[in-house]
């Protein structure tokens, strides 16, 4: 388990069923794994899941690959196949394919950037939304 801090309050935490790391190399391998995101006062607000990852252990940036899930706590769920964390930026990135629900809408599109409480998204291309409405028109 990896946690980072900023003046006392954890930012993230990374959990693996299994991680490699080779000596002399600066990438960690991360299998089955599991970042929980916290806000400046420390309160959680989104979890990420992936098959697979890399964490860097000088820069702490993380690239998840494969089933890879963003769940906020407000309930929207982001669904690509890889994604980058920059730490420095404090942002998740992808330029593969994306599916976001939030609320009563599915945006898909081609490229991302958000932060990792979904609240801020921007697709770079082949932008789509749909709106999901309920059987008794509501």
């Amino acid at each position: 388990m990896l946690v980072e801090t900023v003046s006392g309050e954890r930012r993230w935490v990374l959990a693996a069923e299994r991680a490699i790391s080779y000596e002399d190399a600066n990438e960690i391998y991360t299998f089955d794994v599991t970042i929980d995101f916290y806000d400046e006062e420390g309160e959680h607000y989104s979890r990420l899941t992936a098959a697979r990852g890399t964490y860097d252990s000088i820069t702490s940036d993380m690239e998840a690959i494969g089933e890879v899930v963003v769940t906020s706590d407000r309930g929207a769920v982001l669904e690509t196949e890889r994604l980058r964390w920059s730490n420095s930026e404090a942002r998740i990135t992808s330029n593969g394919p994306v599916r976001i629900t939030k609320d009563d809408a599915v945006l898909t599109g081609r490229g991302f950037e958000s932060d990792p409480s979904l609240e801020h998204i921007s697709i770079k291309e082949d932008f789509r939304a749909v709106t999901r409405v309920s059987p008794d028109g509501e």
